[in-house]
């Protein structure tokens, strides 16, 4: 009598995860970061300039390697050398869509070494932040929405004060003048801290009409998801973030080849987003 067939293995287990919505009310748009000198015979003297959105009425703040506090509510900021003219201030701005603000004053970098200014140390110091808060209000709010947050610019702030930080490298172009590098950023919603991720492919879905737009490099500039070619894409392929697929076909990737249609990286998990239309309305999850 041939030996009992082993039991067939349990069927896989599903891990796709909806997102939750976080209500970001500034948003400065990453790859519009640059820097310019002064003037020709002060190369180190720079004006930072930068894109961003907002909701709300918000304030600006640019610190010079900075060391972000992240045992601090909020995540604090503090510069780690205070030289003469360096102290970070706070810059009003009005609410609206697509602003451009340079910094009217000059950042100094001369008192600071190539290697700090170029450091990829994800632990920092920094060589720019920039860092957008606005008072959003509340119950137990201080201040009034549209005022200046309390205490000095880069301190722990209180959960009705909403923040978004831009961490940024320096880097010494071949004709010695500097450019700027965003490498990360992070907001600061309720008294919690979550670092942004670009989703590549968010900007060519369906129904999505998301704050700041997208990072570029989905492979593929549709928006229907690109293995059935017809239902809308609204699932994230991670750790790749190729925001590729519908979750029908996500789901029947796992038990199939279990790696993303566009780069080809095995996949670890799923990520169903869901996108507030152009009419306020919902994408559907």
């Amino acid at each position: 009598m041939p030996p009992p067939q082993p039991p067939p293995p349990p069927p896989a287990v599903e891990r796709t995860t909806k997102t939750a919505t976080i209500r970001n009310h500034v948003n400065v748009k990453k790859t519009s970061v640059s820097c310019s000198a002064a003037n020709p015979f002060s190369p180190n003297k720079l004006k930072i300039s930068f894109k961003f959105d907002a909701n709300l009425p918000c304030h600006s703040s640019v610190f010079v390697l900075a060391i972000e506090d992240r045992s601090a509510p909020g995540n604090a900021l503090s510069q780690k050398v205070n030289a003469p003219g360096s102290a970070p201030r706070r810059v009003a701005h009005e609410k609206g869509l697509g602003q451009t603000y340079e910094t009217a004053f000059t950042v100094d970098v001369s008192p600071y070494s190539l290697a700090e200014l170029t450091s990829d140390n994800p632990d920092g110091p920094y060589a720019i932040v920039i860092r957008l808060e606005c008072v959003t209000g509340g119950a137990s709010a201080v201040e009034d929405v549209g005022t200046a947050p309390v205490g000095a610019p880069g301190c722990a702030q209180p959960s009705w004060v909403q923040h978004q930080t831009t961490f940024c490298k320096l880097r010494k172009r071949d004709d010695g003048s500097w450019g700027v590098i965003a490498t990360k950023q992070k907001i600061s919603v309720d008294g919690k801290s979550y670092e942004l991720q670009e989703i590549f492919g968010i900007e060519n879905c369906a129904t999505g009409n998301p704050m700041g737009g997208g990072g570029g490099g989905g492979g593929d500039e549709g928006k229907e998801c690109v293995v059935c070619l017809s239902e809308p894409r609204d699932t994230t392929v991670l750790p790749c973030r190729h925001m590729c697929m519908c979750g029908g076909c996500a789901r029947e990737l796992r038990h199939q080849s279990n790696k993303c249609p566009v780069c080809r990286s095995p996949v670890e998990s799923l990520l169903e987003i869901k996108i507030a239309d152009r009419d306020g309305g919902a994408a559907a999850s």
